[in-house]
């Protein structure tokens, strides 16, 4: 592993041999350290020259020590990317220099990069730019401790948008070569803003995925939005199936990728998922507190019922938003809904998840097809703003 990394590091270092390379020193003494009133301490790294292909921001740990003695939240801002970091959110050795590095791959090496990945459907908004925090004392290289996601704006072009809610940030994973989704949301400006919980290789891109059979779907945006971010996939490469049911697993695989939720400490065991593809996302839902089994079974490969569906979507809810208005009221539905899963039922319909399929009728013991499903897990994330 470590020869990887070494191997890594001289090939960036190779690849930016000829690059301008643009240092910015930043000084505790500085006014921007020493006024803090307004809850940010905001170090200003952009460059005279708009067409730098590196900026390295050098701190002392020190920096980082009195932002969060003071409670405030760094904002480290270079031409094009934005690094924002909160209070303690980093474990630096307080000895160290810390340089915040962003390096604008050429068009070259980002075509070179890009091409095994090229589609028809996606559109790249943004340069590939490549970030590294790193800390090192004595010139031998520290270790920096992530207690949270730090987080990350990158600025592209609003015109160059069709379509908001399919705009993402990837990076490229050096192990597989695959480009990996992992979110971002976009403002009125064109910012693109995401976490990370660890740097490397980015870029912004829009994906316009769609099928052949849901043209006449009345999901087919929900279900085109949640394809473009890797939410939702079709049953081929051209075809969703939007009146198949959905299993239980595979409705709470797709909440939890939906939502990047991970495994917590109070796991639950069920003994009918062991070694199965969906073992994993199970058992983070359970360990949230999103679906439950009976009698230490969860029964995955059964269809997931309307009432089921819903009862997972107010649960996921009430872990992003727990202080929200959850107000069981009363609907106009007149047929059965089961005990367990009625204000679940009258929650989704107070906070406008579901109408039913009709004024009186919930359709409790249906099952919810692909495309209720898209539909539904697409009002929870707009409510929820992820996108």
């Amino acid at each position: 592993e470590q020869e990887q990394e070494q191997e890594q590091e001289q090939e960036q270092e190779q690849e930016q041999e000829d690059n301008e390379i643009i240092v910015i020193v930043v000084e505790i003494e500085e006014e921007y350290v020493k006024d803090m009133s307004n809850g940010t301490m905001i170090i200003d790294a952009t460059a005279d020259n708009k067409d730098e292909d590196e900026i390295v921001v050098e701190m002392e740990a020190s920096l980082f020590g009195i932002a969060d003695n003071n409670n405030v939240t760094m904002l480290i801002n270079t031409e094009n990317v934005t690094l924002e970091i909160k209070p303690n959110a980093l474990e630096i050795p307080q000895e160290a220099q810390v340089n915040f590095t962003v390096v604008k791959l050429s068009e070259e090496e980002t075509e070179r990069l890009l091409e095994p990945h090229a589609k028809e459907e996606s559109k790249e908004l943004s340069m590939v730019f490549y970030m590294d925090l790193s800390a090192k004392i004595d010139g031998e290289k520290a270790k920096i401790v992530f207690n949270e996601p730090l987080t990350i704006s990158i600025q592209v072009n609003l015109e160059e948008i069709n379509d908001s809610r399919k705009v993402g940030v990837y990076y490229l994973n050096e192990e597989t070569g695959e480009l990996e989704f992992i979110g971002g949301t976009v403002d009125e400006n064109g910012v693109v803003t995401f976490t990370v919980e660890h740097f490397s290789k980015y870029l912004v891109k829009e994906y316009a995925k769609t099928f052949a059979d849901i043209l006449t779907s009345w999901a087919q945006t929900e279900i085109e939005v949640l394809a473009s971010r890797h939410i939702i996939k079709g049953r081929t490469e051209n075809l969703f199936a939007p009146k198949d049911n959905v299993t239980r697993a595979e409705f709470v695989a797709l909440l939890v990728r939906a939502l990047n939720l991970k495994l917590l400490a109070e796991e639950v065991e069920f003994k009918d998922i062991s070694g199965k593809w969906y073992e994993e996302y199970v058992s983070i839902a359970a360990s949230n507190g999103i679906s439950n089994g009976f009698n230490s079974l969860f029964n995955p490969d059964e269809a997931i019922t309307r009432e089921a569906m819903f009862t997972n979507i107010v649960r996921a809810l009430k872990l992003f938003d727990p202080q929200g208005d959850y107000a069981v009221v009363k609907t106009s539905f007149k047929d059965e809904i089961s005990n367990w899963a009625c204000d679940y039922v009258s929650i989704a319909y107070n906070k406008g998840l579901t109408r039913g399929l009709s004024e009186n009728v919930f359709g409790a013991k249906q099952n919810a097809t692909r495309e209720e499903v898209a539909i539904t897990i697409f009002r929870f994330l707009e409510m929820i703003v992820k996108f």
